[in-house]
């Protein structure tokens, strides 16, 4: 596989990563934390299991296992996080994330 492939594989599993995570939201509107307004692992992990790209909900350090409790211990999940929101695909209303005005742009 050349490299051109390998950026296209990536490419294609981003955006199919993305679609599977805005659909989600559609469905869904997940509640946020109350202090720290970020998606609930539970709804992460939900989500994650379309993914093409997995991450694991635990990180080995030495002889422990820590199971991840925050958003941003997911940095796949978290960056397209980010840029629905950022890019007002998605927004967050009343404490929940919802569908933001440019939605039905990439719908």
């Amino acid at each position: 596989m050349d490299i051109l492939d390998q950026y296209k594989q990536h490419y294609q599993s981003v955006l199919h990563d993305f679609e599977i995570f805005l659909n989600y939201v559609q469905a869904h509107k997940p509640a946020l934390t109350p202090v720290q307004g970020l998606v609930p692992v539970k709804h992460i992990l939900k989500i994650m299991e379309s993914f093409l790209v997995k991450e694991t909900s635990e990180e080995k350090v030495r002889e422990r296992i820590f199971r991840k409790r925050f958003e941003d211990e997911f940095p796949r999940f978290y960056f397209l996080d980010l840029l629905a929101v950022n890019a007002k695909i998605l927004s967050i209303r009343q404490n929940k994330l919802a569908i933001g005005k440019y939605f039905q742009k990439i719908f």
